[in-house]
């Protein structure tokens, strides 16, 4: 099991950053994709002082969304 973590800092200007780390077993992955969720989303939020929004994106995943302007800030999935 691979947690997959791909985040979009300052836009497109720095492009997306991927991260995957190994899992021992899909509850340790998903319990993992939570908490670096609320991470990302604890500091941009403080960052960017803006709404944002975790939400399933439909494929056991999660995403993370300004809800300024809908932009995705960050995805999230257990693989």
């Amino acid at each position: 099991m691979l947690l997959i973590v791909v985040t979009f800092l300052a836009g497109a200007t720095w492009g997306p950053q991927v991260s995957m780390q190994a899992m021992p077993n899909p509850v340790a992955c998903m319990a993992a994709m939570n908490a670096v969720a609320q991470t990302i989303g604890a500091s941009a939020k403080s960052n960017l002082n803006t709404e944002l929004l975790i939400q399933n994106d439909g494929t056991k995943g999660l995403k993370i969304t300004s809800g300024v302007n809908q932009r995705i800030m960050a995805s999230l999935a257990c693989k």
